[in-house]
């Protein structure tokens, strides 16, 4: 069963704007870095799926995209350490998401509950973009922060699969919906 999540697909200009940063310098270049191509907006991990479900997802995801009437934005506020801020384990790009980005989440969510769709509902919807991992303790008791504003609108919307391996996490593109 494959593993899956649903997520806004960063533009290419927004990945070079963030990775030009040189935050590989600025944060320890020990971590695990993120390959330009697997950076992401996730909107709701959704794990382990039956073939059955994938079909659901597929459908209410087409149909929920497809009702959206405004614009989706998101805006890029830092760099920081996360999601724990005593014992980091992430460095990422903490944003903020205008109304209409937080209200397709919940219709998302909405959907794929009437559906009897599972998905992780631990976490409520906390809009960040992760760009390193640590291996270990290496960002702990460090409070590292950039200041970045950077807004840019959603234009894509895509079902992903991902593959855990040793090197890091393989995402994959199953299904892509472009917002008009």
């Amino acid at each position: 069963m494959p593993r899956l999540f649903i997520a806004a697909i960063i533009p290419e200009k927004v990945k070079k704007e963030i990775l030009s940063q040189k935050l590989q310098k600025k944060f320890g270049e020990n971590l695990r870095w993120v390959p330009s191509q697997n950076i992401h907006l996730t909107l709701i991990f959704l794990g382990q799926s039956s073939e059955e479900d994938f079909k659901k997802i597929k459908n209410i995801l087409k149909e929920t995209v497809n009702k959206i009437s405004s614009p989706l934005f998101l805006t890029l506020n830092k760099v920081s350490l996360g999601p724990n801020k005593k014992r980091p384990r992430l460095v990422w790009v903490e944003g903020t998401a205008n109304e209409e980005l937080l209200n397709f989440v919940k219709n998302l969510k909405n959907n794929l509950s009437k559906e009897n769709i599972f998905f992780d509902q631990k976490y409520s919807f906390r809009p960040h973009i992760t760009l390193a991992r640590s291996k270990g303790k290496e960002l702990w008791n460090k409070n590292l922060e950039e200041k970045m504003n950077l807004t840019f609108p959603i234009k894509e919307i895509a079902l992903m699969e991902s593959k855990l391996k040793r090197e890091g996490a393989e995402y994959k593109i199953l299904e892509s919906t472009f917002l008009k």
